[in-house]
């Protein structure tokens, strides 16, 4: 089966934590930040991902493969982050989540020292 986005073979070799398709229809959420709840090693505030480095140290969002307007700036610690609850669940076929530049793929590597969450709408 096809895998335009890499998502599946990130998800069999990679360091992230990965939430599926099949993941997302059993949860039965009607905001993606309750996708992320109990993921390791980041917080939610409302629909802004952190990391465990700090409330300040916002996530990059990052929706099939743009950069989300709030988190353009590669270093930022501190501004109002994107909130990922603009996305329905509904939307999404899969979503990455890596804590910090070190786990952080290459191919999808912008640097971040706060991590980056990957989404892939339908």
């Amino acid at each position: 089966m096809p895998d335009p986005t890499g998502f599946d073979r990130r998800r069999r070799f990679g360091m992230g934590h990965y939430i599926t398709a099949d993941d997302i229809a059993q949860r039965h959420a009607t905001e993606t930040s309750q996708l992320l709840s109990g993921v390791p090693g980041i917080s939610i505030n409302g629909g802004v991902v952190s990391t465990l480095r700090g409330s300040s140290c916002n996530a990059k969002v990052v929706v099939d493969g743009v950069v989300m307007a709030g988190d353009r700036n590669p270093f930022n610690h501190g501004g109002t982050g994107f909130d990922i609850n603009t996305i329905p669940p509904g939307f999404i076929k899969g979503i990455e989540v890596y804590a910090g530049l070190a786990t952080t793929p290459v191919e999808l590597a912008t640097p971040s020292v706060c991590g980056l969450v990957a989404i892939w709408t339908r």
